[in-house]
């Protein structure tokens, strides 16, 4: 696989313009089938197939199936039997948080282009993108501008009509097909068809009332899925108790949480720096952070408050894995254990000198910091 090429072929529905006040403008859509090169003929034959089975000489369309369910059903079991694999954004446009600078349109599609191609990427030798071109998509357009920074790993990306190619209409089928779930035309049972394990559904922003199947999950996976559903979670009841407080600062903390949220769903992996949740509270919130007070009043006071946070020297984010964790800790114990270890010492020096009747730790006065140290008697 390590040597091989990546061919993506990229359908969209609805808009991705926050501005739309069309009715069922609610969702919009991203299916970007993903085939490796020595699949790419017999994914081309399955495509092939359902289209002339469906729409014989024609094209197959999500809009030309409409309401006929019982057809949908019989032409998305089709797919998921051939065995596509394929990523699928789907974003709640009524619920994107406008104040984090996502409702101006370049904004928004940059961030669009950045989870998209934070998930798509994979360790090949290249990757061709082929998107549909109806309506002249000013989205995928800058997509693909977007892309050639990344020319190095890019051989082409390029457009065509879906009409041309069976494997746009099966992005478009799928990807039609999910808006109109989410849209409340099709019944919630139709995902059972579409959301299986080759071919993930992710929704943006998150649905957390979604519980994690942990039965399904063993070992690292297992461990990894917990650390971020109790993460996310944490930072989710944090926003959503203090966002809007009539508490300044509380408010702001609140903010501050729901714009790393905002940066975990871009991109997981990601660090952010203290600068940059600086300076998007000065925006937002008319505040004048400074980089060393974020850490003070801003992350120091969340984690008070629960909010699980990981940190190093590439800055901080809520965990994805147990290795941000580690990493976290592991930097807390290189900073602490030192300084702990030196007060140790000094208390030793004077227990023996006094012959243990002078103890420099007060556990009355310093109760927090005795309770690290081990009672010498």
């Amino acid at each position: 696989m390590e040597d091989e090429r990546l061919h993506i072929f990229v359908d969209e529905s609805g808009t991705p313009k926050l501005s739309d006040n069309l009715e069922n403008a609610d969702y919009y859509v991203v299916v970007a089938l993903l085939i490796s090169d020595s699949l790419l003929e017999n994914f081309k034959n399955s495509a092939c197939e359902i289209k002339f089975n469906y729409a014989g000489s024609g094209e197959l369309k999500s809009s030309s199936v409409g309401n006929n369910l019982s057809r949908r059903q019989k032409i998305l079991q089709d797919i998921k039997e051939s065995d596509f694999k394929y990523y699928c954004l789907v974003v709640n446009k009524s619920e994107v948080w406008r104040d984090s600078g996502l409702q101006h349109k370049k904004v928004f599609y940059k961030f669009l282009h950045r989870m998209i191609y934070s998930r798509i990427k994979r360790n090949f030798s290249g990757l061709s993108i082929l998107a549909d071109n109806y309506g002249d998509s000013e989205f995928m357009e800058s997509f693909k501008s977007y892309l050639f920074g990344f020319n190095n790993l890019f051989d082409d990306i390029n457009f065509e009509q879906s009409s041309k190619v069976p494997l746009l209409q099966i992005a478009d089928f799928l990807s039609g097909s999910v808006r109109r779930i989410y849209e409340k035309d099709d019944p919630i049972e139709l995902l059972e068809l579409i959301n299986y394990p080759n071919a993930p559904i992710e929704e943006w922003p998150p649905n957390f009332s979604r519980k994690s199947n942990f039965s399904e999950l063993e070992g690292q996976d297992k461990f990894d899925e917990f650390i971020r559903s109790a993460a996310l979670n944490s930072a989710k009841r944090f926003v959503e108790s203090n966002l809007g407080s009539e508490k300044k600062e509380l408010n702001e903390q609140a903010l501050a949480v729901r714009y790393l949220l905002y940066r975990y769903f871009e991109n997981s992996s990601e660090y952010v720096f203290r600068l940059e949740i600086a300076k998007y509270l000065n925006l937002v919130a008319n505040s004048n952070y400074s980089e060393q007070q974020i850490s003070t009043n801003i992350i120091s006071k969340v984690r008070e408050s629960g909010v699980v946070i990981a940190s190093t020297d590439k800055g901080v984010k809520i965990p994805f894995s147990y290795i941000d964790i580690f990493e976290w800790i592991s930097r807390v114990d290189s900073q602490v254990t030192p300084y702990l270890k030196r007060v140790e010492y000094a208390r030793d020096e004077f227990l023996l000198a006094s012959k243990n009747e002078y103890d420099i730790i007060d556990h009355k006065v310093f109760p927090e910091l005795g309770g690290y140290l081990i009672i010498k008697k």
